[in-house]
Order: structure tokens, then sequence, then C-alpha cells
């Protein structure tokens, strides 16, 4: 049966050189593309992530969205979007309510993070991603040193 987890894998294997992504300046074909999704979801098992796990994102539009989306698509780690306009209370009800157990989000949201960070003692500390420039933030993990080191290919998932 056809899920949306085979989609990327699918393409990345017959159009590899062909254009999948078109990000401002950045551009990827379906092969880097799966690529990337890979060490993402190859990050997050890592991370101790299993399938019926709640990662919640706080992003704009932008590639590592979709990153996130096709990984958690493939491993059954639900996804738990929000909406850049929340403020304080709103992200921290919503973390809290919907099981959340790590938090990938821009990272002009690390201050209201920090702020709402010891109201969610069930999200690890550890388990604070920002995506954006490198410079670190104290207390929270950059995304691409989450993918660092992580395969390209993807490994046997826990069952």
């Amino acid at each position: 049966m056809a899920h949306i987890g085979l989609l990327l894998p699918r393409h990345a294997r017959y159009r590899p050189d062909r254009l999948c992504l078109v990000h401002g300046d950045n551009r990827l074909t379906w092969r880097a593309f799966n690529e990337r999704v890979n060490r993402v979801v190859n990050a997050l098992l890592k991370h101790g992530l299993r399938k019926g796990d709640k990662l919640a994102t706080l992003l704009p539009n932008c590639q590592e969205q979709l990153e996130l989306y096709f990984a958690c698509a493939g491993t059954g780690i639900v996804v738990v979007p929000s909406s850049t306009l929340l403020k304080e209370s709103g992200i921290a009800t919503l973390l809290r309510d919907s099981d959340t157990v790590l938090v990938v989000a821009h990272r002009s949201f690390a201050g209201m993070l920090a702020a709402v960070r010891d109201r969610l003692p069930a999200i690890g500390a550890g388990r604070w991603i920002l995506v954006g420039e490198e410079t670190p933030v104290k207390g929270f993990h950059s995304y691409e040193s989450l993918l660092e080191g992580a395969p390209a290919a993807l490994l046997p998932m826990p069952v």
C-alpha cells in the first residue's frame, strides 16, 4: 500500500537529478532532498523519538519544515504544527496539551520558548532545536548540528 512516506524515496530513485525543491536561492534535487530527509529521520531516531511521539514545529514556510514533515511521515512520528502567531501562553498550552516531546522552531522564537520551557518539563533539555543562523543560543541545539553525522541512508527503524 502506498503512503506519503514512500513518495520521496520513489522520486529519488527514478528522478534523482530532477529539481525537487526551490526555496529562495536554494535548489535541491530529489536525491539531495531525500538524503536530507533521511538524515532528519536518523537524527530523530537517535534522539529517541519513536512512532507516535509528538514533534512540534514553530516554523515559517521553509525547507526544514518540509524535511520534518517527510521524515515524520516515514517514521510515524506525529507533527504538531503551530502558528507563528501564537504568544507565550498559547504555545505553552499547545506544547503541553499535545504531549510534545521535541520542538523545532525558527531561532526568532528562541526568547519566547526560553520563557515557557520551565513550564514544559516533558520536553527534555536536549529536545529544543532551532532553525536559522548557526550562532549558538543557550539551551537550544541547532537544526544543522542535529543532522551533522547523521547518515544520508536510512538506518533500520526500531519496531
